[in-house]
């Protein structure tokens, strides 16, 4: 069989066009994996932070809450 150099090239090229599409989907599935997974540890941080910190404006309540529950085992262990 007799090949010309035009029908190497167009396979050549044919066979690159697909590898280079391959690596574009794998590259974008890739970033997406990774935005996804940034996104659900930022998630993760951000409910640790809420729990484990109460905010400056939540204080008075928290505090009310404290006094009233200490107030509570006070009257019934018959402390004054």
């Amino acid at each position: 069989m007799n090949f010309d150099g035009s029908a190497v090239i167009t396979a050549v090229t044919a066979v690159m066009s697909l590898s280079s599409g391959a690596v574009v989907l794998y590259q974008r599935a890739t970033a997406a994996d990774l935005r996804l997974l940034i996104e659900q540890t930022r998630n993760a941080i951000i409910e640790h932070i809420n729990g484990k910190y109460v905010r400056k404006e939540q204080c008075p309540f928290r505090d009310e809450t404290v006094n009233a529950l200490l107030d509570l085992l006070q009257k019934d262990k018959g402390i004054s």
